[in-house]
């Protein structure tokens, strides 16, 4: 997850370009360990190499669609919004923000749905990471089973690799 957060910072960085301005991070929520993992990796690749972005405090969704287009809806209105680091789920709810939105800021979402496909096709999503949730429950019953087996651990278990899609590839 720290990696897939570094991953999105990067884009968002590329992205944006050196223009500056704001960045919102929404996740689903701030105790959810994955979500704050992402977080972390963001802010880190961010504050090393896109210096001239502004972090806004990470805020939670809940991952109610209703409360992301609020918090983005909002950011919009107060802020330079350049940049949604969509975390957590609710994407209805981003998709709604945006096409009422008159400025359309660089977006990284979380995990490739029919909606999110949907944001990726009509371009109001730039960029989706996708960890591939049947592969990381492989991945867990290998592991498991390996405990269990009480078969070496090699390092590289367990790591599930991220999918990167855009418009053009979905």
């Amino acid at each position: 997850n720290v990696v897939a957060g570094r991953t999105a910072a990067s884009f968002m960085g590329r992205f944006v370009g050196t223009g500056g301005g704001d960045i919102l991070m929404v996740t689903g929520s701030l105790a959810a360990r994955d979500h704050m993992e992402r977080v972390m990796g963001f802010r880190a690749v961010i504050q090393e190499q896109f210096g001239a972005l502004n972090l806004l405090p990470a805020t939670q969704s809940y991952d109610d669609a209703e409360t992301l287009s609020t918090l983005v809806k909002d950011a919009m209105d107060h802020h330079n919004l350049r940049g949604v680091y969509a975390v957590g789920a609710g994407h209805r709810g981003l998709l709604d923000a945006l096409q009422n939105g008159s400025v359309k800021p660089i977006v990284i979402a979380h995990e490739l749905t029919d909606i999110s496909q949907r944001g990726l096709r009509s371009g109001a999503i730039d960029l989706v990471i996708d960890q591939n949730p049947a592969a990381e429950v492989r991945a867990a019953v290998d592991l498991m089973r390996d405990l269990s087996d009480g078969r070496m651990i090699s390092p590289a278990t367990g790591s599930i690799p991220l999918n990167i899609f855009v418009r053009e590839n979905i």
